[in-house]
């Protein structure tokens, strides 16, 4: 009997770059996922987007989202947002640009289930 489990990778993002991208995640074990993320910077909104990929070296848009900026306090409010893949890939990662371009600060939540 095959059972699925749900796993999470963290990626807690703090620089004063105007982009970052996450490293590559291999899906191959992967059922499905999903990226929460949590814009931590008082500065900028983020532009995210998916970016997939079927060998880790070229990569395509896959699916973008705003992650607004946290709001000052206090208490300080941040509105995380989730987006999923919309293609099957074996590899997944996020960009992420500061907008206007500033700082990244942010935490990254991917949860997947395996087999």
């Amino acid at each position: 009997m095959a059972f699925v489990t749900f796993k999470e990778k963290t990626f807690n993002i703090d620089t004063t770059d105007d982009s970052y991208t996450t490293p590559a995640i291999n899906t191959s074990k992967m059922k499905d996922g999903t990226f929460f993320v949590t814009n931590l910077s008082l500065l900028t909104d983020l532009n995210v987007k998916i970016q997939a990929s079927a060998d880790g070296i070229t990569w395509v848009d896959d699916y973008s989202d705003l992650a607004p900026k946290a709001v000052a306090g206090p208490p300080v409010v941040y509105n995380p947002i989730a987006i999923a893949p919309l293609y099957f890939a074996k590899y997944y990662r996020l960009s992420l640009e500061s907008d206007p371009p500033t700082e990244v600060k942010a935490a990254v939540k991917f949860v997947y289930q395996v087999f």
